[in-house]
């Protein structure tokens, strides 16, 4: 915007400077001057004070700073006072132009702009507003509310019907858990209600049928599913109480000392086959009187366990130590002394781990025999290995064992082997494999003659065949020269015979 013509500034400032008793009310005052000049919210600072500098009031505020300021505060009010007119306008523009379409019944949910602008295009609320797209988007907005509320009202619709038919299925009472959806659809539709559910169920669609009758028929569900549970109940709690029984059952039986870590099932089954607890328990899911049983012998076994670990430590500290010669009453006199083992561990505990020992104790003595047979049979290993590479001369057949026990009787080896037995069963052992070893070696060196002979037999024979092959191809090269004899001689006598009838013809 163009700033007014400013007049001479020789003009104005012969007038008296105003004075002011505050600044707020100098400020206003300049205030008025911007106002009374006309100063737009889009005016610069230059604008504004070519069109002001030569008015009185212009000096209001004595110093430029305060001038700007101030023109910067009345720029922002103005530029606050527009957009609010502004939006004012627009505002009543916009209400006026509902108002407009409000009132036109061709509109539907899903009418068009250009529909509207051909209908209503010429009346003043629509022509007031200065842009076509600012009235399609308001245009827009009042479709949108009008497609809202269409779906509120259907869904209103809707949920009241699913209402209605649930109501209907409810007063129907043929229906019940075991009906199909297929026949209730055959009971329901032969009810006055039924009879057109378009119009009297509106806004419902097929699956909105079937998930009404769903929901009722989950609650007609509920009370038969209760009654299947709280029997379920019931017959689990007779089982836990029936499993509960037969453990005291065992329990009592651990107590009497008729069950313990080396019983088995067969030896308590003659107690109990009469016992009703036991009869209780007999064909119930899960666990099984003879699971029960095993549970129990598992107990007791890592009772044993640990009774173990402690008789142990009793022994060691009595430093008494259980052989495969020790009695019973030994055992039992070295564990007096600990207060514990009176205590926690039954006699009959105390028995199995007193056998428990003793096998330990037999398997050591095992162990330690197989370690000194193993090492025996070492030595001997030995001792035979120099019996074959280590005497010189070697042992031959003829010799005996006093003759070679005089060659090897001052050797480590020999005298690593205390019984003269087993050293002398180790040289026959020895001799017998030479022995075994000639024979073999004849029978190959025979198998050899009679490989030859047989293999020049079979030259011979192969020699023969040669030569008859060789007398039969020179018989077919022979054949095979007298027929190319024969052509040739064909030959010339035709030729011959030609010659003889040219002759003929020439006389």
């Amino acid at each position: 915007m163009r700033a007014p013509v400013v007049p001479p500034l020789s003009n104005n400032f012969t007038q008296p400077l105003p004075e002011y008793a505050t600044k707020e009310q100098a400020e206003q005052a300049f205030f008025g001057l911007l106002k009374e000049t006309g100063v737009k919210s889009d005016w610069t600072w230059e604008q504004a004070q070519r069109a002001i500098i030569t008015k009185p009031l212009y000096r209001a505020l004595k110093t430029i700073t305060e001038r700007k300021a101030a023109f910067h505060t009345f720029i922002d009010a103005e530029a606050k006072r527009e957009r609010e007119e502004r939006e004012q306008r627009e505002a009543r523009q916009k209400a006026n132009f509902i108002a407009m379409l409000q009132k036109q019944e061709e509109i539907k949910p899903y009418t068009r702009f250009r529909t509207i602008l051909k209908l209503c295009g010429h009346l003043p609320a629509f022509t007031e507003i200065k842009s076509e797209k600012q009235a399609e988007a308001y245009f827009d907005e009042y479709i949108q509310q009008i497609q809202r509320e269409e779906k509120d009202h259907l869904r209103e619709l809707r949920k009241a019907s699913m209402e209605k038919f649930s109501q209907l299925l409810h007063s129907i009472p043929e229906i019940s858990y075991k009906t199909s959806w297929k026949e209730a659809q055959y009971l329901y539709s032969n009810t006055p209600d039924g009879k057109n559910p378009e119009v009297t169920f509106q806004g419902m669609d097929m699956l909105d049928f079937l998930s009404v009758f769903e929901e009722y028929n989950r609650s007609l569900w509920e009370e038969p599913i209760n009654e299947v549970n709280k029997k379920v109940h019931q017959r689990r709690r007779r089982e836990r109480k029936a499993r509960e029984g037969f453990k005291e059952l065992l329990q009592e039986l651990v107590s009497n000392n008729q069950i313990n870590v080396r019983t088995m099932w067969k030896d308590i089954y003659p107690l109990i086959k009469d016992d009703s607890r036991y009869i209780s328990a007999v064909g119930l899911p899960d666990s099984t009187p003879l699971d029960m049983f095993w549970d129990v012998i598992d107990d007791l076994d890592e009772q044993l366990y640990h009774q173990k670990k402690t008789v142990y430590g009793a022994l060691k500290r009595a430093d008494f130590e259980v052989d495969t010669e020790t009695k019973f009453d030994d055992y039992m006199n070295a564990l007096d002394i600990d207060e514990r083992v009176k205590l926690d561990i039954s006699h009959e505990n105390l028995k199995f781990i007193f056998e428990h020992l003793q096998m330990k104790a037999l398997q050591r003595l095992k162990d330690e025999k197989r370690r000194q047979e193993k090492k025996l049979r070492k030595k001997l290993d030995i001792f035979r290995h120099v019996l074959k590479h280590t005497l010189q001369p070697p042992i031959q057949l003829e010799d005996t064992w006093d003759s070679v026990k005089a060659r090897v009787e001052h050797l480590d080896e020999y005298k690593d082997i205390e019984d003269d037995a087993l050293k002398q069963e180790v040289f026959e052992k020895y001799l017998q494999r030479l022995k075994e070893k000639k024979e073999d070696e004849d029978e190959e060196e025979e198998g050899m003659i009679k490989e030859d002979e047989e293999g020049m037999i079979k030259d011979d024979e192969d020699l023969h065949e040669k030569r008859r092959s060789s007398r039969r191809s020179r018989r077919k090269d022979y054949g095979g020269s007298d027929n190319i004899l024969q052509k040739v001689i064909q030959v010339l006598k035709k030729a011959k015979l030609l010659m003889i009838i040219k002759m003929i013809q020439e006389d």
